[in-house]
């Protein structure tokens, strides 16, 4: 898979603002990623970090973020999460992946869809689970080998650009629909509180 340009580790911080953990910041937790993916905020939390950590670690629009470690017997880790900036115009703070996640850096839209469509479909087909090792019972995605999976580059195909706009499309609605879910939710609580 050669979508990806650069590839940094997560970060967790610190639960309050000491020494140089001054910064704070938002931090999508693999069980995030649902919540995230389809418009909503989801219970992120904020942590504080160091600058020079933010710096380097934050996420922009087009990286794919991985959770590598984690999992279940029933559920292989590899989950992931296509970063857009409407997706982080929802925060306000700087965004990064937590310690259990890896950010995979592509510097196009179309590598970074292209990536996360590939990484989603060997998700879903349970191949990370061939691809798992740990021995402290936290299973640890094999990152380098899925990277070294031969998959065929469909970005000279045809129906390419198609699917392409489709899945701008299609992304680009989920985040709309959550943001309206999340106003609707705000109303209805504020008219719960006014009534009952």
């Amino acid at each position: 898979m050669n979508f990806v340009s650069e590839m940094k580790s997560g970060d967790w911080g610190k639960a309050k603002s000491t020494d140089n953990f001054i910064k704070p910041a938002t931090i999508i937790r693999g069980t995030d990623f649902c919540n995230v993916a389809n418009g909503q905020k989801s219970d992120a939390p904020i942590r504080y970090l160091k600058t020079a950590t933010i710096q380097k670690k934050h996420l922009i629009a087009n990286d794919v973020l991985i959770e590598i470690s984690g999992g279940s017997p029933t559920q292989s880790t590899g989950r992931s999460l296509l970063i857009t900036d409407k997706l982080l115009n929802r925060y306000n703070t700087p965004v990064l992946g937590t310690n259990f996640t890896r950010l995979f850096r592509c510097e196009t839209e179309e590598n970074a869809v292209l990536f996360h469509s590939y990484i989603n479909f060997l998700y879903n087909k349970n191949v990370f689970f061939n691809y798992e090792n740990g021995t402290t019972g936290i299973k640890n995605l094999d990152y380098k080998s899925i990277l070294k999976i031969n998959v065929n580059d469909v970005q000279k195909h045809s129906l390419f650009p198609k699917y392409f706009s489709m899945y701008h499309f299609y992304e680009s609605m989920k985040q709309h629909l959550g943001d309206e879910s999340t106003v609707l939710t705000c109303l209805k609580e504020q008219l719960l509180r006014k009534f009952f």
